[in-house]
């Protein structure tokens, strides 16, 4: 399910979907404070929370948005050469994975997309061949 957090209300959405439990796992690539805060708010007790996004300024509460949930956390640069099969696989499967593509740019316009990345104007900007 794709939702978004400007039209949506994750929290109530995501526990109604899950029986109250919540996710089991959430990995943040925007980087984004609020992003970041709905992810640890929808994930379950004991979920794992993976950061791939760079958030250089950072505000929660840790006890109820980690300690007591006993929330595990890590940080991922990016993935590995192994895993490119199966995230090619994954995206395949998962057509709504698209509903997140918010700019397509051709390679030759490279610079104007990585400007709009920079200013945080987009969810997910893609380089593409034709």
């Amino acid at each position: 399910k794709v939702l978004n957090p400007e039209k949506n209300d994750l929290k109530e959405i995501v526990y109604d979907l899950t029986g109250g439990r919540g996710l089991d796992s959430v990995i943040d690539c925007t980087g984004s404070e609020n992003a970041i805060k709905s992810g640890l708010d929808i994930l379950k007790v004991r979920g794992k929370f993976i950061f791939v996004g760079v958030c250089t300024e950072l505000t929660i509460n840790t006890y109820d948005q980690i300690i007591s949930k006993e929330i595990e956390m890590s940080g991922s640069r990016n993935f590995n050469e192994n895993e490119l099969e199966e995230i090619i696989e994954f995206t395949r499967k998962n057509s709504k994975i698209n509903d997140i593509i918010t700019h397509r740019f051709k390679f030759s316009k490279a610079k104007e997309a990585f400007e709009i990345a920079d200013q945080r104007n987009g969810i997910k900007i893609i380089l593409v061949s034709q």
